[in-house]
């Protein structure tokens, strides 16, 4: 198989793998494939396989890409998207991210095939309205919330204020969740027209 040489800016971010529906996230499926992505210098470019579910919506692998990156915890999808579609709120905990610094000063680029395009976008969308800082925002307030049971009522109702304080400008405008975080997307087979049904996974 001739070596694919594909044309990215010298920037060295990193480059994330999203595979289709069924997809194994593994290198087994995908072999070896560091090979296809070197640089012209001849350092090859840190390559990431996203652990989304191989039969995940894509709201779903959205979030799992986003927690899998950053890790710090449990993947959240959300109060208001669990209760709809009838399914947990949270899933697989990731102690430690698989690129932790992932933000506006260190953006990666996606290499998507088939549903993997659809997903990205919809990483980028909950990116550009600040789904992640709001679950983040939605979890401390109950954390406190549970913490002040135990504490006086005066304190209960300072802190609830301050969490409550925080305005969606500054959810929108945080680093670490910014449509800026996601330097480009190259799709591969992805099912953007002519099968509009992807988008209600």
């Amino acid at each position: 198989m001739e070596k694919l040489q594909l044309e990215f800016p010298p920037d060295n971010a990193p480059l994330v793998i999203v595979g289709g529906f069924l997809t194994r996230n593994s290198t087994a499926y995908w072999g070896d494939i560091d090979q296809y992505f070197t640089e012209r210098d001849g350092n090859a470019r840190r390559i990431i396989i996203a652990p989304v579910g191989a039969c995940s919506s894509v709201h779903d692998r959205a979030c799992e890409i986003y927690y899998s990156l950053m890790g710090g915890g449990r993947v959240d999808y959300g109060a208001e998207h669990a209760m709809a579609h009838k399914h947990g709120r949270y899933g697989r905990k990731y102690p430690v991210g698989l690129y932790p610094q992932w933000s506006v000063d260190h953006p990666v680029h996606f290499v998507s095939h088939s549903l993997g395009g659809p997903t990205v976008l919809k990483l980028i969308s909950l990116l550009r309205t600040g789904f992640f800082n709001r679950n983040r925002s939605s979890r401390e307030h109950h954390r406190h919330h549970r913490h002040n049971i135990f504490h006086h009522h005066h304190h209960h109702h300072h802190e609830q204020d301050e969490v409550d304080s925080t305005s969606s400008d500054s959810l929108l405008t945080s680093p670490t969740c910014h449509p800026a975080m996601v330097r480009s997307l190259l799709a591969f087979a992805g099912p953007f027209q002519g099968t509009p049904s992807v988008y209600l996974l």
